[in-house]
This record gives C-alpha cells, structure tokens and sequence, in this order.
C-alpha cells in the first residue's frame, strides 16, 4: 500500500485486469462490486467531462429484465435526475425527440383519455408569435369531433371563441360568411325575444345586391314587423318619406282605387295653409271618378 493505495500496473495508460468469457472478474460482496466512493460519489473516468460507456451500434447496451429496464422505483415512482424542478431531455433543434409508432406519438390513455400536464387547471400549449401551434391537415384545424360535432370549452353555458378588436373573426368564401343552418334556417341568439344586431352610427346594416335591400317574401308579400296590427314606418320631420317616380308618388292600387285610410268615414288629408293641395293635369284638378 502507498498513501493507502494499491499500486498497479499501468500499460497504454490502462490497468490491465483478468478476463474470464470476455468479462473482467472483481470481487463481489454480497453480490455487489464494492468501488471506491469520494464524497459519496462513485468515482469514474472521465472523457472530455463524459463518462465513456460500451457502446454496441451506437447504442448503449443495458441490462433487460423481461424485455425491461429496470430502474430505481420508490412508491411506485421512477426517480429521475430533477433540475429547476424539471426533467432535463435531449434537445435535436430545441424540439424533443419522441417515439413515432405508425406516424403517431403513443401517449398514456386512462379512460380513452389523454392524460396531459395541467397547470392552474390549464393544459400548457406550445405558442409561437403568441399564437397556439395547432394541427393542419388541408390547410384545416383538425379538432375533436363527437357525434359529429366540434366540441368547444363553454362558460356559463356560453362558448368561448376568439376576438380581434372586439370583433369574432369568421370564415369568408366568395364574399359570404359561411354560418351554420338548421332546418334550413340560421340559428340566431336571442335576448328578451329580440334578435341583437350590430348597429353602426344608429343604423342597421343590411346585406344590399344591385343597391336593393333583401327581404323575405312569402307568398310574393314582403315579410314586416307588424305593431297593433300597423306596420311601423321611418319617419323624418314628422312624414313618411315615400318613393317618387316622374315627379309622382307611387301608391297601391286595387281594383284601380288607390287604397287611403279612413277615420270616422273621413279621408284623412295633407293641409297646407289650410288648403289641401291637389295635383293638376291640363289645369284641371284629377281625382277618382
């Protein structure tokens, strides 16, 4: 012993030792190596700061047990070296490497469920320019389908959907927003029974083709809202504004009478100056005969 140590022989900077079928023997104590511990630290040789291991097709071999590796478990749990309370993996272009089995990752399933980390109740997402990196096949979100429909997260009972300056962004194709029917009918939300539309500088816009407003008619009648049985009309300084055509103001006609509203048998009529004005063709006054 020197500095109590054994000295050995040193060949090619290594310590030549007995091998028996390729194996080097070393003394087993209760069916353990002993080795030599620093600072209760196994002392190994080290390679440009690695530990250098057999390496067998670029693999390192590792003892299996029943097709295995077997690992320190304590409570049934796998230790692992932890840092910052985290895991470290290998990085290839700071992305992780995962097992591929037919073009798809395996994960965990608990219940036809994924089981995925969550953090304050929130499933931690990858996010890139602040946006949430989804899955695109065809140029679409692929999204969980269930009895045909897309489930979304719901809010007291209201669906969470995205907004850019206070506005939805929704799908356009040929100029139209694409919207979901119902027996032929688009669902619309309802508050007190009323339908709320977007007003812009106290005006509602309408879609307008050939600068006309669609309406719906049924039975070739144009659909209104009806009040006390009346139709409610815009009214500007107090009149109804109506359509003139040729210095005329058009009037429906039946049975070539124009229909007027009656009070108390009385032809209700505009006075001007405490006059009614009357229209004049060839200076005479045209009435109904």
């Amino acid at each position: 012993m020197i500095n109590n140590r054994v000295p050995v022989e040193i060949i090619n900077n290594r310590v030549p030792v007995e091998m028996i079928n390729n194996m080097v023997q070393v003394e087993m104590i209760n069916n353990k190596v002993p080795v030599e511990m620093i600072n209760n630290k196994v002392q190994v040789e080290m390679i440009n700061n690695r530990v250098p291991v057999e390496m067998i097709n670029n693999m390192v071999p590792v003892e299996m047990i029943n097709n295995k590796v077997p690992v320190e478990m304590i409570n049934n749990v796998v230790q692992v070296e932890m840092i910052n309370n985290k895991v470290p993996v290998e990085m290839i272009n700071n992305k992780v490497p995962v097992e591929m089995i037919n073009n798809k990752v395996p994960v965990e399933m608990i219940n036809n469920m994924v089981q995925v980390e969550m953090i304050n109740n929130k499933v931690p997402v990858e996010m890139i320019n602040n946006k949430v990196q989804v899955e695109m096949i065809n140029n679409l979100v692929q999204v969980e389908m269930i009895n045909n429909m897309v489930q979304v997260e719901m809010i007291n009972n209201m669906v969470q959907v995205e907004m850019i300056n206070n506005k939805v962004p929704v799908e356009i194709i040929n100029n139209r927003v694409l919207v979901e029917m119902i027996n032929n009918k688009v669902p619309v939300e309802m508050i007190n029974n009323k339908v709320p539309v977007e007003i812009i500088n106290n005006k509602v816009p309408v879609e307008m083709i050939n600068n006309r407003v669609l309406v719906e008619v049924i039975n070739n009648m144009v659909q209104v809202e009806m009040i006390n049985n009346m139709v409610p009309v815009e009214m500007i300084n107090n009149k109804v504004p109506v359509e003139i055509i040729n210095n005329r103001v058009l009037v429906e006609v039946i049975n070539n009478r124009v229909l007027v509203e009656v009070i108390n048998n009385r032809v209700l009529v505009e006075m001007i100056k405490n006059s009614v004005p009357v229209e004049k063709i060839n200076n005479r006054v045209s009435g109904l005969c």
